[in-house]
């Protein structure tokens, strides 16, 4: 694992800590590829008696390509993803094993957005 990647997710921990601290939900955005990266999440969540729920968005290889040639064809866009990034990311990517039922949700990335939203919402009721 990288330096610079290391410092980013501690950083998003650091900044998510204090709301998580007044009860606050966070969503924290990133791809979150390796077991050390979820634990640490994990274990500020049960620090600070929040749930902790990691949500795992599968695609077809035809749709993840088509959506990143969207992104890069944006007029402005901070994002780096291109095919090469996302090959890379798929051979250091570790299995969510780890995490149980309750802690893990899987939405199909080619589902409308609302679905997606529905589905995430309902299982955090559940």
């Amino acid at each position: 694992m990288g330096y610079t990647t290391a410092r980013t997710y501690a950083e998003m921990l650091r900044q998510a800590a204090p709301f998580l601290e007044k009860r606050k939900p966070v969503i924290l955005d990133a791809s979150f590829l390796r077991r050390q990266h979820r634990e640490e999440a994990r274990t500020l969540a049960q620090r600070t008696g929040i749930r902790f729920l990691a949500v795992e968005c599968l695609a077809d290889e035809s749709l993840v390509r088509e959506r990143l040639q969207l992104r890069r064809s944006a007029v402005w866009s901070p994002s780096d993803g291109r095919w090469e990034v996302y090959q890379a990311q798929l051979e250091k990517a570790e299995p969510l094993s780890e995490l149980a039922g309750g802690e893990r949700l899987t939405v199909e990335g080619a589902s409308p957005l609302a679905e997606q939203l529905d589905r995430a919402e309902a299982f955090l009721r559940s």
